[in-house]
């Protein structure tokens, strides 16, 4: 822990950035991630992973397998612009009626709770969606509009590829343990 007693401010001209979210296995992404962090083509801004450490369906007494766990990589990639496409509209449990009634049923059966997470990490999937740089690096635009937002997130150093799947890896067994 410190103390900040200074910092610096910079300003960077304006920029959009293409986004590309694609879900897809944990065992099938781990190559992806490979390529994505040792960037050849410098075209990539950034990237981030979404990841559901439980499976969709879960069987009694069997481990879930990479094939099983659920990611959605965004590749953020720079763009000459113009802003075009729109990411996915997430407003679909907008309506009163709707959102207490979902509630309910994740509260009254919890084991429905990964296949939930699964479809709406599904439901967030866009292809090359052109934005300016400060939307595009907020992950869930949009979505404060549609009321309460509650949003868990782990930030990690990482070395090299290597060193991020091992990470990802872990904490994927330690919910699988939970």
């Amino acid at each position: 822990m410190g103390i900040v007693y200074s910092y610096i401010l910079e300003i960077e001209d304006s920029f959009y950035l293409k986004e590309n979210r694609t879900m897809m296995s944990w065992k099938d992404a781990k190559p992806q991630l490979k390529t994505l962090f040792e960037d050849k083509c410098n075209s990539l801004h950034s990237f981030e992973l979404f990841v559901c450490p439980y499976p969709p369906i879960e069987k009694k007494g069997v481990p879930a397998s990479d094939d099983q766990i659920q990611v959605v990589i965004i590749k953020l990639e720079k763009s000459d612009g113009p802003p075009e496409g729109t990411r996915p509209n997430l407003h679909f449990i907008q309506p009163e009626w709707i959102r207490p009634a979902f509630t309910d049923a994740c509260d009254k059966n919890p084991e429905i709770i990964p296949l939930m997470i699964c479809l709406m990490m599904n439901a967030t999937q866009c292809k090359d969606v052109v934005m300016d740089a400060c939307e595009a690096l907020d992950p869930l635009s949009g979505l404060a509009v549609s009321g309460e937002v509650r949003v868990s997130e782990c930030a990690m150093k990482v070395e090299s590829a290597d060193d991020m799947i091992k990470k990802i890896d872990d904490v994927i067994e330690m919910f699988q343990l939970i």
